[in-house]
């Protein structure tokens, strides 16, 4: 949840970025109830124009049942792809797969889903192999 002052800082933020020559931008903003801050994404989107958007892991905070809705509205509102770890921090890896088999294919056409969270040089080829995923982020991921 992000205050008005705290949402001023990342439009500026935006606005610097942009300026700079940045070709993309993460951000996300969800409410206390833990939906989508439409309001203040909708600025963030709009002042984001031109550049690549990723949704950040606030995703994973979403219930399950209201991740559809989230997909379709980022889709349409024009963020390019979600960054999400498919559950919550410990869930086995199994777990997380069938979370991500069942948000690729909701997603599928509509937005890009890039895995991340624990994604590591030890695993990061069965992330490929059971996902069917050409991109992952983490922080201990070298090809």
């Amino acid at each position: 949840v992000y205050n008005d002052l705290e949402i001023a800082i990342m439009l500026e933020d935006i606005c610097l970025t942009a300026q700079a020559g940045s070709q993309g931008v993460v951000f996300g903003a969800l409410t206390a109830d833990k939906k989508l801050d439409k309001p203040n994404l909708e600025k963030l989107i709009a002042a984001s124009k031109g550049m690549e958007i990723v949704f950040h892991m606030a995703f994973d905070e979403l219930s399950d049942e209201d991740q559809p809705e989230a997909i379709d509205w980022l889709s349409q509102a024009g963020v390019t792809r979600i960054l999400t770890r498919a559950g919550v921090s410990g869930d086995s890896l199994e777990k997380r797969f069938v979370h991500y088999h069942r948000i690729l294919e909701y997603a599928k056409g509509k937005i890009e889903i890039l895995p991340g969270g624990g994604i590591d040089l030890e695993n990061r080829q069965t992330f490929i192999d059971q996902v069917g995923v050409t991109q992952l982020h983490g922080t201990k991921v070298v090809f």
